[in-house]
């Protein structure tokens, strides 16, 4: 599957660069994440406290279709993954 070989690479980098992060601002009282697949990843066990911010379907539909430009003939695409992400 290739999205289990994008995430297989993707994934570490990110948890990598995250770890960076967190070191270089150990002291800050508080750092915020914009984790869109937090739960799904299992990402929520690594933070202290979860946050929501949502949007109806619909703005999330075009707010994807925008910032990734999918093309008519692959909105069956974004539609998979938006049923991935928590509502």
């Amino acid at each position: 599957d290739q999205l289990k070989i994008l995430e297989a690479i993707v994934h570490p980098a990110v948890a990598e660069a995250r770890r960076q992060f967190l070191a270089e601002h150990d002291d800050a009282p508080m750092v915020v994440f914009d984790i869109p697949l937090l739960f799904e990843k299992g990402g929520y066990q690594g933070v202290d406290m979860i946050i929501v911010v949502s949007a109806p379907a619909p703005v999330q539909r075009a707010r994807a279709l925008v910032e990734v430009r999918i093309v008519r003939g692959r909105s069956e695409e974004l539609e998979r993954l938006l049923e991935v992400a928590v509502r």
